[in-house]
């Protein structure tokens, strides 16, 4: 197994070549936009120039989803207090938040006296997105992603809410910058970075995640019944009604505009909030989610390799952090070692897919993505 003499991206990832150098192409790729990377990190004017066209408009400024973790409770931090915006937070309650989530969610909502609505999603829908997610993935986070976004963006739409922020980080966002074309933030990075997106471009923007995310209500409205069916048809937006809106809705990701880092935001959180730091505090760790060593475990045995292991390529690529200190940090996860029986437990009880199910769909999910990088691998050879 070969692995990037930069980065810690090997050539078991999909998409990864590297050159004569040993050097990966997502690296290469990198080095060739660097400065406007920089120019996203560094330049906060460009925000405030967006916020300052949308401020005190309307009966809210901003949604900002908050899961009890860091990123989020720093976003609507700096939204309500640094820039002044009339702030709606919401939470998709999907079953997993841990008990020092939910402690911190009624911080900030009420240090920041900020108004909040829990969306609890009845558990017999719950299921049936787990299993969709596994099925389609071999992990359950996808689940998660696609409900948060049509949850957020029916809430966006009802209230004439003109952005709908979220509080990815760098490395979230940046992690698949190969191949350009498979990652939306790339995709429009230039008017997205330098805020020259007409309404037009938003709107268009809006309506294709929009569309994208909602595929698994559709589904999941044609097999449910009774409540959960209405549940589901009530989120169901048609992404038409994004043209009747006015102020037009938009996606932002706060970290495009702020430079990132995490012990600074959590000191800062815990000094300004009082936030609750969990017991496991290391880089990297989604410690508001009951089931994310289960998810990480799912992702490593599809993979075959950390899902930590390209964020943390990113960090070493923007200098936050060494190579060494990086490989350190992949060897501190368990899962790489030993099954996190507890947390795959937790997932299979509640969720009624029994450890013989998953463990096919791992491996489904697994042969599915072979394929696929044979295939990638074989054209490339060939043309």
């Amino acid at each position: 197994m070969k692995t990037c003499a930069c980065c810690l991206l090997n050539s078991h990832q999909l998409h990864i070549t590297f050159d004569r150098d040993g050097i990966c192409n997502c690296c290469r790729t990198y080095e060739n936009v660097k400065d406007k990377i920089n120019v996203r990190i560094e330049d906060q004017k460009i925000l405030e120039q967006k916020l300052k066209l949308i401020r005190g408009k309307g009966e809210y400024d901003c949604l900002v989803g908050i899961s009890g973790g860091k990123d989020s409770a720093y976003v609507a931090y700096q939204l309500k207090n640094r820039y002044g915006l009339k702030v709606l937070t919401y939470t998709n309650d999907n079953g997993f938040l841990t008990d020092c989530a939910r402690e911190n969610i009624s911080l900030i909502v009420e240090k920041l006296h900020l108004e909040h609505r829990y969306v609890k999603i009845p558990m017999k829908m719950l299921k049936y997105f787990y299993r969709w997610s596994l099925l389609h993935c071999g992990w359950p986070c996808e689940a998660c992603i696609r409900v948060s976004r049509v949850i957020g963006s029916k809430i966006v739409l009802e209230n004439n809410i003109p952005l709908f922020v979220k509080g990815h980080t760098p490395y979230q966002m940046f992690n698949k910058v190969i191949p350009l074309k498979n990652n939306s933030i790339w995709e429009r990075f230039p008017e997205e970075l330098i805020g020259r997106r007409t309404r037009k471009q938003e709107r268009e923007t809006f309506k294709k995640v929009l569309v994208e995310s909602k595929r698994i209500f559709q589904e999941t409205a044609r097999k449910m019944q009774d409540e959960s069916k209405k549940f589901c048809n009530a989120f169901l937006v048609d992404e038409e009604s994004c043209e009747k809106t006015t102020p037009c809705p938009e996606y932002l990701n706060y970290f495009l505009y702020e430079k990132y880092n995490e012990n600074q935001i959590k000191r800062f959180l815990t000094k300004k909030l009082g936030f609750i730091l969990p017991d496991d505090s290391r880089i990297l760790q989604h410690s508001d989610c009951l089931i994310h060593d289960a998810a990480k475990y799912m992702q490593f045995e599809v993979l075959g390799y950390s899902s930590l292991a390209q964020e943390l390529s990113v960090m070493i690529r923007e200098g936050t952090i060494n190579r060494e200190d990086a490989f350190a940090r992949i060897k501190e996860e368990k899962h790489l070692f030993e099954t996190p029986i507890e947390s795959l437990n937790m997932f299979s009880k509640r969720c009624e897919i029994s450890m013989k199910e998953i463990k096919r769909f791992i491996f489904y999910a697994k042969m599915r993505h072979s394929l696929k990088r044979f295939l990638i691998n074989y054209f490339r050879l060939q043309f």
